[in-house]
């Protein structure tokens, strides 16, 4: 009889913070026979706990699916990525056979780099394969999408050079290229009459061709997938084994539909069994929703809520949510929020479509505002390097601030001459057109001279700090346009106290983009950090009793995880009685570390004061 599992992944995901602890009540709440656990970059410290937890709960995990990165280690191909991929894939391998695990899934390729260089990925099978077979678990190769050629084709290079290879399917992904006839082909049958495919993932697709805006995971019956052509093709095959429900069942505030988990599962049951049943038939696609009873699950100090409703929303409620990217026309970075009055203005800077030197492409810098959170309008272009004169290169990250009725827009670039600089444009406005001073207001013999952020004190001096790889500051004088040359630059200690211990330059976690301000007499320093071991930046943040320290670490505030871009860029600021944590990601179509894409989420503030890690999430919703 077949078993049919639901992924961790569709309980877990940025808007509940991806704590492995809800999975455990979550999972009293479901019909399925088990489990696939899908593994998560930030959760290796966690692995004991992780384990036990699986263990205490009595979880029944046939599959486990390994972390995707790997796949995209494997196919960047360098001596570190491939030997951080093996040694992550060991480590899940081994997590694996501690859960119980029969199956081990794989993505054998993935991200920005995907199937383009996929000799990389041929060879690193057969090392992939043997320390599986060294831990005791079958390894399978799911058909993940490719940026070059298609998963199909992949797959049968990969069974022409190792012809016992296990595959895991996903509909999803065999939509998203088209694929799902091959499957049905009898020329293809060698697939299933020689058991290469062991598993199955079960989820829909909403787009068309290689669409890459509509690449999500949907419920059945959300796209236009014909499931009830699919499992009588595999049932006909003979096949009788596991597959695994991926339908996200979390909305936007973390909440999870169980019910819907569970009408999938049975809707699958149905499909599978001697009276299979349609679609329609099953309660999927013209299901009413159902009224169920909303309470808290209290977890430590957690706290969620069983949702009421399904978790996608109405068309009512999305007019009242905006989804990130902020942006989606262009690609934005390097965030820079500002309020004035009733309005939030967000500087950006802009990533040109076409690289130049395989770099990255700036030059200019753009403005979006917004008075709900919902509804957002591009003023274009405000500010470019065609304006400053001195300048050649990098447009890269702004930051703007009013002083008396005039709008100061603080902004590193490239000299002609050399080096980095920052430049000042000034305005009546805060959406522009800005002029450029003329000249740079910091100009050191070195490039660190990038980043800038300004805040003007309650005593009225203006500060505006920057710096990679390390942290300076010069006091503004009065005109915002100048600094107090007696007193100079500034170096900030970059001791571990302050930034805690990290791999960038200066031997501590601070790499660039610093954010400052003020919030109830605590002075804050946000800024992109890289830690011991990891290769992309994560954001953190130091508070201080005074506008210029001694600064003090404060923790993580947002953490690396699936689909980082290596840079990372805060911004913060309170609108309309709420706080915001602008960041970049790579997540529209095309995204890379040179295409990146500004995005938003709402956070509170501990009572002392300090921040919580903050989750990536879907998008916030009006205020």
């Amino acid at each position: 009889m077949a078993r049919i599992l639901c992924s961790t992944g569709a309980l877990i995901g940025r808007p509940n913070g991806r704590d492995y602890r809800l999975i455990e009540p979550l999972s009293e709440k479901l019909i399925c026979d088990g489990f696939e656990f899908m593994m998560y970059s930030d959760w290796y410290e966690k692995i004991d706990d992780i384990v036990e937890m699986v263990k205490r709960a009595g979880l029944n995990i046939p599959a486990y699916h390994a972390q995707k990165s790997i796949g995209e280690n494997i196919s960047k191909g360098g001596l570190q990525e491939m030997a951080d991929a093996m040694e992550r894939f060991r480590i899940n391998a081994d997590m694996a056979v501690r859960m119980g695990a029969e199956k081990l899934v794989i993505h054998l390729w993935d991200g920005i780099t995907s199937d383009q260089h996929f000799d990389n990925n041929i060879k690193a099978y057969e090392e992939l394969s043997k320390i599986s077979r060294e831990t005791g678990i079958m390894l399978l190769v799911e058909n993940v999408v490719c940026n070059v050629m298609d998963p199909w084709n992949r797959w049968m290079q990969l069974l022409d050079i190792y012809p016992g290879i296990s595959f895991i399917f996903d509909t999803k992904m065999a939509a998203f290229h088209d694929q799902l006839p091959l499957l049905y082909m009898d020329e293809n049958d060698r697939l299933w009459k020689e058991g290469h495919i062991k598993h199955y993932h079960v989820n829909d697709y909403g787009g068309g061709y290689k669409d890459w805006a509509s690449l999500r995971t949907l419920p059945i019956g959300k796209g236009h997938i014909d499931f009830e052509e699919f499992f009588s093709f595999v049932k006909k095959t003979g096949y009788d084994d596991t597959f695994t429900l991926e339908s996200t069942a979390f909305d936007s505030t973390g909440a999870v539909d169980t019910d819907m988990l569970n009408r999938q599962v049975d809707y699958i049951r149905r499909m599978m069994g001697d009276n299979g049943k349609s679609g329609s038939d099953a309660g999927i696609k013209e299901v009413e929703t159902k009224e169920v009873e909303t309470k808290e699950i209290n977890i430590k100090e957690i706290n969620i809520k069983e949702i009421s409703e399904e978790a996608y929303m109405s068309e009512e409620a999305k007019k009242n949510f905006h989804k990130n990217p902020i942006i989606k026309n262009i690609y934005t970075a390097d965030p820079a929020p500002s309020v004035f009055g009733d309005t939030l203005y967000l500087y950006t800077t802009h990533d040109e479509d076409e690289l130049v030197n395989n770099f990255y492409t700036m030059n200019d810098w753009r403005c979006f505002s917004t008075k709900d959170m919902v509804n957002w309008t591009d003023h274009g272009k405000i500010f470019s390097l065609d304006d400053i004169e001195w300048a050649d290169a990098r447009a890269w990250a702004p930051q703007a601030i009013e002083r008396n009725g005039k709008y100061y827009l603080y902004c590193p670039v490239h000299k002609k001459d050399g080096g980095m600089s920052i430049a000042v444009g000034i305005s009546d406005s805060p959406t522009g057109p800005f002029k450029d001073l003329g000249h740079p207001l910091v100009d050191e013999p070195d490039w660190n001279d990038i980043d800038p952020t300004v805040f003007i004190d309650d005593d009225g001096q203006a500060y505006l700090y920057f710096g990679n790889p390390e942290l300076r500051y010069v006091l503004l004088n009065e005109d915002m346009i100048s600094y107090d040359e007696k007193v100079g630059v500034v170096k900030v200690p970059m001791t571990e106290e302050a930034f805690n211990k990290g791999s960038h330059d200066t031997g501590t976690s601070y790499g660039e983009g610093p954010w400052f301000y003020k919030r109830n007499g605590l002075y804050y320093m946000v800024y992109a950090a890289f830690a011991v071991g990891q290769q992309n930046e994560h954001l953190a943040y130091s508070t201080s009793e005074g506008p210029t320290g001694p600064w003090k670490y404060g923790g993580v505030l947002m953490a690396t995880g699936e689909g980082d871009i290596f840079t990372n860029h805060p911004g913060i600021c309170e609108f309309k009685g709420h706080n915001y944590l602008f960041y970049h990601t790579g997540e529209l179509p095309g995204g890379s570390l040179f295409h990146r894409s500004v995005c938003v989420a709402e956070f509170k503030y501990n009572e002392d004061g300090s921040i919580d890690t903050i989750a990536k999430c879907d998008g916030v919703g009006a205020v």
